[in-house]
């Protein structure tokens, strides 16, 4: 039996994801070789990380 609901596990995930791979691409962009910071760079764009605010929740249309 699991005490929170897989909605709000999969979210947190979500949001900490994000958070890694900002620090990674950060990291990358100061400390690593050029090659390293473009592959982490076209792997956050293509997964949208920038896109995701996890301090910020995303409000609904109305």
């Amino acid at each position: 039996m699991r005490l929170i609901p897989m909605r709000v596990r999969r979210h947190w995930k979500r949001r900490r994801h994000a958070r890694v791979w900002r620090k990674i691409e950060v990291f990358a962009f100061n400390c690593a070789p050029v090659p390293t910071w473009c592959r982490v760079r076209a792997w956050n764009d293509a997964a949208h990380i920038w896109d995701r605010h996890p301090e910020r929740p995303r409000r609904k249309p109305q």
